[in-house]
């Protein structure tokens, strides 16, 4: 079970656009928004497990409105992978 990290790793690619600073940027944001939840029921703070869930996701579609329209898929994201083969 992903819970959604693959599309959150589809949309860290194709925000960061082949930059690794953007990647590590992006992955800090979103493991952040995952480990809020863990970190308010310790705290104490009642609020309900389905809002903090919803965190990364929101955080996802308001980064792709902020920034999508600049961005692009990087092209081999759709290739499928073929054991043993190399690009020449």
């Amino acid at each position: 079970m992903t819970n959604g990290a693959g599309f959150l790793g589809i949309v860290l690619a194709m925000l960061s656009r082949g930059r690794p600073a953007l990647v590590l940027c992006g992955a800090l944001v979103f493991g952040t928004c995952l480990s809020i939840s863990t970190a308010l029921q310790v705290i104490g703070i009642r609020v309900p497990t389905e809002f903090v869930q919803m965190l990364p996701f929101a955080a996802v579609v308001l980064l792709l409105v902020m920034l999508g329209r600049r961005s692009a898929l990087p092209s081999a994201l759709g290739v499928a992978s073929v054991r043993g083969a190399r690009d020449t």
